[in-house]
């Protein structure tokens, strides 16, 4: 994901300016531009961190998602979710492996 995406390119991509996309966002979502778009990576960052095959570094987790300082990425992430993208994914796998027991018995 583009983490030169702004709200000036979003909307010379999509036809429109930058106003009417930043209105049109808040009408739908109650966020402005750059936090919807920062939820948006957040929620692509829990679907790496959610797929158990995965095993992108988590350092590398952010910059794929369009963060361009992991700082931000990880305080982002934890006012989202509640806690780091490192004890999520160790909850992930945690759970996992105890479905798989589950499944086992």
């Amino acid at each position: 994901m583009d983490n030169g995406l702004t709200r000036d390119r979003t909307a010379e991509m999509i036809g429109t300016n930058r106003t009417y996309l930043s209105r049109v966002i808040n009408e739908k979502t109650g966020m402005s531009f750059v936090n919807y778009l920062n939820s948006y990576r957040i929620e692509k960052a829990l679907e790496i961190l959610s797929d158990t095959d995965d095993d992108t570094p988590l350092k590398a987790i952010g910059p794929a998602v369009g963060f361009s300082s992991m700082s931000t990425f990880y305080k982002l992430f934890q006012e989202k979710v509640g806690m780091t993208p490192t004890k999520y994914r160790q909850k992930i796998i945690e759970i996992s492996k105890n479905d798989n027991l589950t499944k086992s018995a």
